[in-house]
């Protein structure tokens, strides 16, 4: 889908933009641990009912045509059906994804950068918004390696610059090799939606279906990403409306629903739920959840329990721009405050704190200012490895060592905007990166960039 740079606050697409719903899945029950994100969010692939939006926040109708039997012809390999609740869908997952899915290719990036590559897009001819990443860390390293998978989503569009009408989401491991892919295809009658999650402690899927009472869960650890666990929860303990974009860590799953006139973030593991703050740009901790208040006025924490508590907030006059844990498996989170608001935020400066628990309050350490000009806060941004990698507007990214502040950039050059920060290590950084076409960002580009091509600035 194009996004209006006039018009639009892109990062919305990589955060949970309604409200939430944290549904507790009991360790040792039918719910089993889970082995995001974004993220994301919100996935790049929805199967989708009667006009609701899928991440893109475009609707799309139910068709009239009948739930196909086979498995669609434009798929390769091996697939099933999703096991969804009570119904027949048209979400599919691929049996054996490593002779399903291509793996990931690359060739030298098309503007000139001294050693860096660029991601081949094997799977359409079209020209357009041909990916998308899940989750708000859509890279991250699973238990035991230092190399991060992707969390790719590969986009079909029906012609160039138009909308996709089917999608795979896949995970590629640190090789290039795909360890696990789901398909959504839009242009057939469904009553079902599907979102899914994948973390460094494995992947979340969760299946609804307008025709029951019942959502499903289906968790998988990393050692084993295609032996699901199913764990059932009737609708009436989660609340109104379906499924928009789920946010999982370990047992627990933070859950945004499609209901365009009030939000609700309800912490759910029986029908009387207490109500919680609203939350947005939510990333896991090793016990929880972080993200910040809608508006940004504070930074919240979700606990093991479900039970939301304030660790931070802004001054008048400022916003909590953006937040995100740092990927290092300790809650310690890194967050962006403003003036302002987006997209034209400024006086931008980026902090870091260790969480001791989810009860105490963070005690901000100053990293640095986020120099230049910038819109967009800190509402593009991940950290691992001691860096966090900052998109601050779309035609310049900032690489900062949270130990002593130092910053280094990279220009977009003409036609290219920087779309989505995504890892970076000591050789380095990964970017997600669109190009122009009219008013629009058009997302095609994952770019490997070498650290020495960045420039430092301070």
């Amino acid at each position: 889908m194009e996004l209006n740079r006039k018009t639009s606050n892109f990062p919305t697409r990589h955060t949970l933009q309604w409200a939430i719903i944290a549904t507790l899945l009991t360790q040792g029950s039918t719910a089993c641990t889970e082995g995001q994100a974004p993220n994301r969010g919100a996935p790049v692939g929805l199967a989708i009912d009667s006009g609701r939006p899928d991440a893109d926040g475009a609707g799309r109708p139910e068709s009239s045509a009948p739930i196909v039997e086979q498995v669609p012809n434009w798929l390769s390999g091996d697939w099933e059906r999703a096991p969804c609740p009570g119904s027949q869908c048209n979400i599919w997952v691929a049996r054996t994804p490593q002779i399903s899915i291509k793996g990931l290719a690359w060739k030298p990036c098309e503007v000139s950068r001294s050693g860096c590559r660029e991601l081949v897009v094997q799977w359409t001819p079209y020209l357009g918004r041909v990916l998308g990443f899940l989750g708000m860390d859509p890279m991250f390293a699973v238990a035991g390696s230092e190399r991060p998978v992707l969390a790719l989503g590969m986009l079909y569009p029906t012609s160039d610059y138009a909308v996709h009408d089917r999608s795979v989401e896949a995970v590629f491991d640190p090789d290039g090799r795909a360890i696990f892919a789901v398909a959504y295809e839009f242009s057939q009658k469904s009553t079902a939606v599907g979102a899914l999650s994948v973390t460094p402690s494995g992947l979340t899927q969760a299946l609804y279906s307008s025709k029951t009472t019942t959502q499903r869960y289906r968790m998988a650890n990393w050692s084993s990403p295609n032996s699901f666990k199913d764990a059932d929860r009737p609708l009436s303990s989660i609340g109104p409306g379906s499924i928009g974009g789920i946010q999982a860590n370990g047992p627990m799953v933070l859950q945004t629903l499609w209901d365009p006139y009030t939000q609700y973030a309800v912490v759910s593991t029986q029908p009387a739920a207490p109500i919680a703050p609203t939350l947005d740009a939510v990333r896991p901790l090793a016990n929880g959840f972080v993200g910040r208040s809608l508006g940004g006025r504070s930074i919240l924490v979700v606990d093991s329990n479900g039970t939301s508590h304030e660790a931070h907030s802004a001054v008048p006059g400022r916003t909590i721009s953006g937040v995100a844990s740092i990927q290092t498996g300790t809650n310690s989170v890194v967050w962006v405050e403003s003036a302002g608001t987006a997209p034209t935020l400024h006086d931008s400066v980026l902090y870091t704190a260790p969480l001791s628990n989810p009860t105490t309050k963070l005690v901000p350490r100053l990293v640095g200012s986020l120099p230049g000009t910038g819109g967009l806060g800190g509402s593009l941004m991940v950290a691992m490895n001691g860096m966090a990698v900052v998109v601050p507007d779309y035609d310049h990214v900032l690489l900062l060592r949270l130990s002593d502040g130092a910053t280094w950039t990279l220009r977009a050059q003409p036609g290219e905007q920087f779309t989505q920060p995504l890892w970076a290590d000591d050789t380095e950084v990964w970017i997600g990166a669109g190009s122009t076409h009219g008013t629009g960002i058009y997302e095609n580009k994952t770019l490997r960039v070498p650290r020495d091509v960045f420039s430092k600035i301070n």
